[in-house]
């Protein structure tokens, strides 16, 4: 590493600590997040008990937290006249900023009646601070300085000490706390994991034995490929994992199937936010929805097949004990019919644990010692993508980036900052799920077709962009290409996606052309198809005139 490239590196990190410590955002905003979740679990009750006491609830500061909480302690009063119970809040609040990274807030609530105190409560949040951000932003810049040292595991511990305000034991009780949340709360990591101890079995197996035949015949390759589509439109995270038994260990292989997992993921979301409610909603809100980033992601990728040979793979149906796993899962799936226990699983834990007990009922050439191996570092991946999420939730990483985006904060490029908020939101959690949802509901649920888009564009593109993704980090550690390769082929190839996406949303930011942002679109996929094709035969003429060099 040349050392010019090491001082850019140190400046540009120097620059972007300095642009987070000086960010602004309104800090208050945030912490109201956080104080109103801890509100829903006690709320009831302090309603109640006030229902019983107080008519009317007035406020004389009226603070920021006064205005909240006389909005959740809202009541109707049922009698009029002089005899109602007048009833006075007082909110105090005091905050403490450590390190600039994480600050502590106490709110005191007291509600009082002709000088007797009704209720007393302390609420205690912790919000934190943009400066927490760093780590992942110094990976990114990382990535553009060639700076190997940088790791993913110094990202990730600096990463959670930042978020727990520079507190070692704050830090071991977010662990803790997050990896509890992660294990128990879903069925979906349970599932995951029997997945990724069936192929673990596999990998082994086919280690030891034979390799798994490659397809040949032109059944084979349809039949085959049409199995991955369906498996990568049912579970794009499962799609992912069987990657590398259906991928051969060829250099230059990953790509395309990397490829195929993205454009499998984007159509997956596509079909997945349909509603058959009816004819309507579902031309104009589903099948219709103006989502130029998955559009422009489905024609480049419709060229790649149209320019290069389809990559041949693996014959699933001849992965060992195939038919006896499909046996079983039909098993499951009838005797889920009958069974109360089998029907509370999600169709993920079932099949794999279908998979599982295929290879456990006839333990034949099984060696487990081998393939605890292999599973410990795919399933540790795997939890460090379900903790990620989980301590996003927990330490307000959400509350904040909701507010240092917040889209409603710029009303005339709304639609751009929609889609930027989206990408943020998926690359800082790496989740589909708490990025999407907690985006939409900030948005209070927005009819308009084209925020709704605009959400979902973004947040696949942020997930896909993201070295907490599972999307990125699965591949990484299956095929060993590292995670800073994965990120860096990712941004090639989701370049010109993103491009169309921001230029079309920022379109759309003009209102008095309705035909505007469609014929834009098209310009610029005709742009992309131009320099697809330049692009491609240059690749066919450089390969030519290496191919004469050797020959002579």
């Amino acid at each position: 590493m040349k050392a010019s490239q090491t001082i850019s590196f140190l400046f540009a990190v120097t620059l972007v600590a300095l642009i987070l410590h000086f960010a602004p955002f309104n800090e208050g905003r945030v912490a109201a997040h956080r104080l109103e979740r801890a509100w829903s679990q006690e709320g009831a009750g302090m309603r109640a008990l006030l229902r019983n006491q107080c008519d009317v609830l007035t406020s004389k500061n009226d603070t920021q937290y006064e205005r909240l909480f006389l909005g959740w302690l809202a009541m109707d009063s049922l009698e009029t006249g002089e005899s109602q119970r007048i009833c006075d809040l007082v909110v105090h609040q005091e905050h403490y900023t450590r390190f600039d990274l994480r600050t502590l807030w106490v709110v005191s609530v007291q509600v009082q009646h002709e000088g007797q105190i009704l209720l007393l409560r302390s609420f205690s949040v912790d919000t934190p601070r943009p400066l927490s951000f760093l780590p992942i932003v110094v990976f990114v810049l990382a990535l553009f300085f060639e700076f190997r040292l940088w790791k993913f595991s110094f990202m990730l511990g600096s990463y959670l000490f930042m978020l727990s305000g520079g507190n070692l034991i704050r830090m071991f009780e977010l662990i803790g706390h997050s990896a509890y949340i992660a294990l128990t709360a879903d069925q979906t990591l349970v599932g995951l994991g029997m997945l990724v101890l069936w192929l673990s079995i596999q990998q082994v197996r086919t280690q030891r034995s034979t390799p798994l035949a490659v397809e040949q015949k032109p059944h084979e390759s349809w039949l085959n490929r049409a199995l991955a589509t369906l498996t990568g439109l049912w579970n794009p995270i499962a799609f992912t994992l069987f990657g590398k038994v259906m991928v051969p260990n060829r250099s230059g292989w990953i790509f395309p199937f990397l490829e195929a997992q993205f454009v499998f993921t984007a159509v997956s979301l596509y079909l997945l936010t349909i509603h058959f409610g009816n004819l309507r909603s579902l031309f104009k809100e589903s099948l219709l929805l103006p989502r130029y980033f998955t559009y422009a992601v489905l024609f480049l990728y419709a060229i790649q097949l149209w320019l290069k040979p389809a990559r041949k793979q693996r014959v699933a149906w001849k992965i060992p004990n195939f038919w006896r796993a499909l046996a079983i899962l039909a098993l499951l799936e009838i005797a889920r019919q009958f069974v109360p226990a089998l029907q509370s699983l999600n169709s993920v834990t079932r099949f794999g644990m279908a998979l599982l007990l295929s290879e456990l009922v006839w333990p034949k050439d099984l060696h487990l010692k081998a393939s605890f191996h292999t599973f410990y570092p795919w399933f540790s991946v795997l939890f460090i993508g379900v903790f990620i999420m989980v301590v996003s939730l927990e330490s307000g990483v959400i509350d904040l980036a909701l507010e240092l985006f917040n889209p409603r904060a710029h009303p005339r490029v709304l639609y751009l900052f929609t889609f930027l908020a989206g990408m943020g939101l998926g690359f800082l959690t790496g989740s589909f799920s708490a990025a999407f949802f907690s985006l939409f509901a900030y948005m209070q649920s927005p009819q308009v077709p084209l925020i709704k888009a605009a959400i979902l564009d973004g947040v696949l593109a942020g997930l896909l962009l993201s070295p907490l993704s599972l999307f990125n980090l699965l591949p990484a550690i299956q095929f060993r290409i590292g995670v800073r390769k994965l990120i860096s082929f990712r941004l090639s190839q989701l370049a010109i996606p993103l491009m169309i996406g921001i230029t079309i949303y920022s379109v759309a930011a003009v209102t008095s052309v309705d035909i505007l942002q469609p014929v834009t679109f098209v310009f610029c996929l005709l742009l992309a198809f131009g320099y697809t094709l330049k692009r491609a035969a240059w690749s066919v003429r450089k390969n030519r005139s290496l191919l004469a060099s050797s020959e002579s």
